[in-house]
């Protein structure tokens, strides 16, 4: 469902939208899969040495007890096939995975489950340097590091020096501990203008007291992350339209992956919000921050988030060996739980955004656990009811 640009969304067709959202019929971003793709040939191994046997008539599957999917023998190949043979240009380790001829074949029958399949037999012990860990400032400069700070100092400075070789400015690393303070007081704290927080009648003391207006805003206006000069201009390969901000993200994701994960985890989209104007900015409508900057997140259920991707309409992470090709929507998943131990029963939760079988099953033989809501036409001939039903 989409509608014109050139007129207003109205009360009704976000409401026929959010119904559509709640019904699984679209996904948030709208990138669901069209009908046309019902009707491609489906994948899937079954045994080696023995064909398929006929299916059932669907009036005798009628009458069995549930559904699952036809069960293979213990020794037979994965139901996907790598094949390692890529295309001239791309890196030799990237496999692309593709399903047998041969039709997914979906039974019904009696499920049975046993806990003690998904008993968790990893550990959440966070270690001595995370317990210790006594004050939110403390907590910050864990994950905020030193070596970080220094990388953001040193990029500062330099650009400062870029634009004026005479210029005469130099950020101190406890220049930049408080100019990143004064940002998290005025995420809470919201006034008009950043110029307000030192208003005489109606500022906020405890930023006044920390910078004047002159030196915030002569760090607002040189603060760099990286450098310019090696920047790769568009339509160049390797160009990285989140380059600006690279070294912010992997070393935030460097120490968030390195606590220990609990069993269960989620994986869904988060909003940064935002009011500036930015190309990739996003609109999604059922997030309480509808506008703002769109970013993947694997988190456990507290809350805690191990890893981010900001969404950037683009993939420039170089894939493991091994690590198949599942399409941009899968390899999302992919990617944020390279650092899941496995065989452990790792448990991981998303939405009908992520779900497929090969997804379901990649994550399986690597011993990891996941449970979604579907697209129905996502799920090769198959036998659910329909949604009214």
């Amino acid at each position: 469902m989409s509608f014109p640009r050139s007129r207003i969304i109205n009360d009704r067709d976000i409401e026929e939208y959010l119904s559509a959202l709640e019904g699984g019929y679209l996904s948030e971003d709208g990138m669901e899969m069209s009908d046309t793709e019902d009707n491609e040939e489906s994948i899937f191994y079954t045994n080696r040495n023995e064909p398929l046997q006929d299916v059932e008539d669907d009036d005798n599957l009628e009458n069995e007890p549930t559904l699952h999917e036809e069960q293979v023998d213990v020794h037979d190949p994965p139901p996907i096939q790598e094949t390692v043979a890529s295309k001239a240009g791309e890196n030799s380790a990237c496999s692309t995975w593709v399903l047998d001829k041969r039709k997914l074949i979906w039974k019904k029958s009696t499920l049975q489950f046993s806990e003690s399949n998904v008993e968790f037999e990893g550990s959440t012990d966070l270690g001595t340097e995370i317990t210790a860990l006594k004050t939110p400032y403390q907590c910050f400069n864990y994950f905020f590091t030193t070596e970080l700070c220094n990388k953001i100092i040193s990029e500062t400075n330099l650009y400062a020096t870029q634009l004026n070789p005479e210029n005469r400015f130099n950020l101190s690393h406890y220049d930049l501990k408080k100019f990143l303070g004064i940002l998290l007081y005025m995420s809470v704290q919201h006034f008009h203008s950043t110029r307000k927080y030192w208003s005489r009648r109606f500022g906020f003391e405890p930023i006044k007291q920390t910078m004047n207006v002159n030196t915030f805003e002569k760090i607002k206006k040189y603060i760099h992350f990286n450098d310019n000069d090696k920047y790769i201009p568009v339509n160049q390969p390797g160009h990285d339209r989140l380059y600006k901000v690279r070294p912010i993200i992997d070393s935030l994701n460097q120490t968030l992956s390195g606590v220990k994960k609990h069993q269960r985890l989620s994986i869904d989209e988060q909003m940064c919000a935002t009011k500036v104007g930015h190309y990739l900015k996003q609109y999604l409508p059922n997030k309480p921050h509808k506008w703002g900057f769109k970013l993947y997140v694997l988190c456990s259920v507290f809350g805690f988030a191990y890893k981010f991707e900001i969404y950037s309409g683009q993939d420039i992470s170089t894939r493991p060996e091994g690590e198949p090709d599942l399409g941009s929507t899968n390899n999302i998943v992919l990617r944020l739980t390279r650092d899941v131990p496995r065989m452990v029963n790792h448990i991981i939760f998303f939405d009908n955004f992520y779900t497929s079988v090969p997804l379901v099953i990649y994550l399986a033989k690597q011993g990891i656990h996941c449970l979604g809501t579907i697209q129905q036409n996502r799920i090769p001939n198959n036998k659910l009811p329909d949604k009214k039903r």
